[in-house]
């Protein structure tokens, strides 16, 4: 049955991490073409992102540690939230230096949250907020 879809385990790979980055960014594209803002767009993506189930985003980590490809198409993966992520911050005024940091920043603690609480989801929301509060007092220059 599985030989039935895929040639090797590689195609598999390979049509797996397509269709979860796809499910991920397709999801996501339409909540922002529905936002009026930067600032509304930056909502939406904390929202959504912490909606996401950390269990997935970890298992492909994982896989990653053993597997190249899966470890190229991580780090490229990781490349691009970083780059949309930095994208928003510079759409809401940020210099590109600080908007590509602070995208990186954002980045870290969103795979650091999912990390702390896959188990606990109890303090998630406390975390959410810490974080949420943090990276609003840097964009406002506050922090």
């Amino acid at each position: 049955s599985f030989y039935h879809h895929f040639k090797s385990i590689k195609e598999y790979t390979i049509e797996l991490l397509k269709y979860w980055e796809s499910e991920l960014t397709g999801k996501f594209s339409k909540i922002s073409a529905n936002t009026n803002s930067p600032q509304e767009n930056l909502k939406s993506l904390i929202d959504f992102v912490y909606k996401v189930s950390g269990r997935t985003e970890l298992a492909f980590r994982l896989w990653a540690v053993h597997d190249t490809y899966v470890k190229d198409f991580m780090t490229a993966l990781d490349a691009k939230r970083i780059k949309a992520t930095a994208e928003i911050y510079k759409a809401i005024g940020m210099p590109a230096q600080k908007a590509n940091d602070l995208g990186h920043f954002a980045h870290m603690m969103w795979l650091g949250l999912q990390t702390l609480h896959v188990h606990n989801a109890q303090g998630k929301d406390k975390s959410i907020k810490i974080l949420t509060n943090i990276l609003a007092s840097i964009r406002q220059g506050k922090y």
